[in-house]
């Protein structure tokens, strides 16, 4: 939920101090799948092919659940000498299931297969700390970090497999990040690493070895971690022992193929309670800015004994540092401390899967991504009032250290930017920081950038801006001039970064993004500029692929008409020709569906404003006229289109008035009539 806190100032110069909530997620009891598990150990849970069941391993057997339900649909057990060592995967392209017996053998079965002692195992010869899934070939992780595919590994079999880890690391845990790379997270008494491996025959090529750090100089080690891939970027969170969970962000983009790790930046997003062992934590992420916790209760709840007070699930929301649901768990009231709660937490198919030492349940949750001002508006009277609590997590305070850090990494940026022949070797390292921090810094370095190169002839220095801007999270109208000196030097690649990067763009840029966009160099096997509209047997496009692309970003931006007419009129004549065919070319074939940000409405728009702004030239230039008549003919399609949808509305509402009316018709000869009969034409 989120918790806000409104201050009233009364009497007497008294404050009074309300705090609301509003819930933004569910999360539902436990179902017990399995009981009584007290002689069998839980090894892990995957998922199947089917959205509704998941794979449970234990030692000694594998079990197939469909969620909400205790009762196996399928079932096989493990060879009397051997064991489950690592969570049992089904891979769909494979059409097989993959197990590991006694960490160094592998075993493979499909859905027909009844006896698990029949089939031969392939003895690998190295330890095998697990198999990973993914949509083509699973990946084979070895404990001192050799990755390789599993038919390589099936045809290799005892081949030697030299350690991918540095002295003294050891492997702690691993994800898939995509397809091609596997992150490994790796620790020594010194120093704690993620390193991302590319797979392949050779044990796999590191793409980059990261150091991660808590954000205070105590000493602190890992607890729990796991990983949300969101588009490019891992986003791996870290439980530390002294209860704050950061987020680092893995880009394989920034990886440098040496043996010196980098230093990941990393942000605080939550701290939990203090005075609970840290070690029985277990973290999940279940959606963007979601974490599922067990093994803490929720802050400021008293009602718990002591006892059990890790006895609890919840669910945080990292945005605003809040318990958003939380339920107790059960099965851990009176456990030992030897044995503790946290077991395994796993997040599969909108659920939530804990095991315990005794039990394994399941707990349904649904969640709602929501800002403060949406929250504030869910906000209704008759929500109760809630004591007052913290509800974001607290923030260290920037210390003079920090702040100066920030500052020398922004001095060395800037320098690179300026002196592009003598780039820092701390370059990538540095902007990794500052995008961390306050885009202020930045904003001032796209400042200092464009008042030096407005003064030079040569171009700006495209590679080195490119991560600065890359999810720098600036606004466009904060730097105008920056904007400014981009187009002066036309730099096509670089506006395009800005308009797909930096929010809040300003109407006058994306106007001259368009005259930039269509002075591009035309292909005369589709230039269309002397042309008028385009025939129905002759639907080519005006521009160059290159041309549709840069202009399709443009249209999809966000505007306000009334800002952008005033940059539309400054347009030359003949650009303004071509953008209307382009336009018409895209409402005519219906081509704009292909792209789902490309909206109707908005090429619509579009449409109108340009015309307002050179509508006198536009109908005095006989070139135009084609592709007016063209436009028009569209336009009154698209409003004959309109029109009839609203009687098909005004039909549906009245036929839900008619089935809302009761009729008693057991005293009545006559039926009345309750139905008409409608005729729409809409347009094709």
């Amino acid at each position: 939920m989120v918790q806000f806190t409104i201050c009233c100032t009364l009497e007497h110069h008294k404050i009074r101090r309300e705090t609301f909530a509003v819930k933004m997620a569910t999360l539902h009891d436990g179902i017990t799948v399995l009981g009584g598990l007290n002689s069998t150990k839980v090894i892990g849970l995957t998922a199947t092919s089917s959205e509704n069941n998941v794979i449970v391993t234990k030692d000694r057997a594998v079990d197939i659940y469909k969620v909400g339900d205790t009762k196996a649909l399928m079932s096989w057990s493990a060879k009397s000498s051997s064991q489950f060592t690592s969570p049992v995967i089904f891979n769909s392209h494979l059409n097989q299931f993959v197990g590991v017996y006694n960490q160094k053998s592998i075993v493979r079965w499909h859905h027909e297969t009844t006896d698990l002692l029949k089939l031969k195992t392939v003895d690998v010869g190295s330890k095998i700390t697990t198999v990973l899934n993914s949509d083509e070939e699973p990946f084979v992780v070895f404990s001192n970090g050799w990755v390789e595919g599993l038919s390589s590994v099936v045809g290799s079999r005892k081949g030697q497999r030299n350690t991918k880890l540095q002295t003294e690391e050891r492997l702690i845990n691993y994800w898939l990040m995509s397809d091609q790379h596997v992150v490994l997270l790796a620790a020594t008494p010194k120093e704690n690493c993620a390193v991302v491996v590319s797979p392949t025959a050779d044990g796999g090529d590191v793409l980059g070895r990261y150091s991660l750090r808590p954000l205070t100089n105590q000493q602190s080690d890992i607890c729990d971690a796991c990983i949300a891939i969101q588009g490019d970027v891992s986003c791996l969170y870290i439980l530390w022992s002294n209860g704050s969970v950061m987020l680092y962000k893995l880009d394989v983009t920034a990886g440098d193929e040496t043996t010196g790790a980098i230093g990941l930046p990393g942000q605080i997003v939550l701290q939990l309670p203090s005075g609970h062992d840290m070690s029985k934590v277990r973290i999940a992420s279940i959606r963007n800015n979601f974490l599922a916790i067990s093994g803490v209760p929720p802050p400021n709840d008293h009602k718990a004994p002591p006892d059990c007070a890790a006895a609890y699930l919840t669910i945080w929301n990292t945005t605003f540092g809040t318990v958003d649901a939380s339920v107790p768990l059960r099965e851990a009231a009176g456990q030992s401390e030897e044995d503790g709660v946290r077991g395994m937490l796993v997040h599969l198919h909108d659920h939530l899967f804990v095991a315990a030492p005794s039990s394994l349940t399941c707990h349904h949750y649904q969640c709602e991504s929501i800002s403060l001002a949406q929250a504030l508006g869910k906000l209704s009277v008759s929500q109760p009032i809630t004591s007052t609590g913290q509800w974001v997590a607290e923030q260290p305070a920037d210390t003079p250290g920090a702040a100066a850090n920030t500052t020398a990494a922004g001095e060395r940026v800037l320098k690179s930017l300026l002196h592009p022949d003598k780039v820092n070797s701390r370059y990538k390292k540095d902007v990794q920081h500052l995008q961390t921090q306050s885009p202020s810094t930045i904003l001032e370095i796209l400042q200092a950038v464009s008042d030096k190169y407005s003064q030079r002839k040569e171009a700006l220095p495209q590679k080195l801006l490119q991560p600065l801007i890359k999810s720098s999270r600036v606004a466009g109208s904060a730097c105008p001039e920056f904007l400014s000196t981009v187009l002066l030097r036309s730099d096509v690649d670089l506006a395009l970064l800005c308009i797909e990067s930096m929010h809040d763009i300003p109407e006058p840029f994306l106007a001259q993004c368009l005259q930039l966009f269509l002075s591009l160099e035309l292909d005369t096997g589709h230039s269309a500029v002397n042309g008028g509209a385009l025939a129905e047997d002759d639907l080519h496009s005006p521009v160059t692929p290159k041309q549709a692309l840069c202009i399709n970003k443009v249209l999809v931006c966000p505007f306000n008409t009334i800002f952008l007419l005033a940059g539309i009129k400054k347009l030359r004549f003949s650009s303004v020709l071509l953008f209307l065919q382009y336009l018409d070319y895209l409402l005519v074939t219906g081509s704009y569906i292909e792209d789902d940000r490309l909206l109707e409405e908005a090429l619509v728009d579009w449409v109108s404003v340009t015309l307002d702004a050179h509508f006198t030239q536009l109908v005095l230039t006989p070139a135009a006229k084609d592709v007016l008549t063209s436009l028009q003919k569209c336009v009154h399609q698209h409003a004959e289109l309109y029109a009839e949808v609203k009687n098909v509305r005004r039909m549906v509402e009245a036929m839900e008035a008619a089935a809302a009316q009761t009729v008693n018709t057991k005293n009545s000869n006559e039926s009345e009539g309750t139905y008409s009969v409608e005729i729409l034409e809409l347009p094709v």
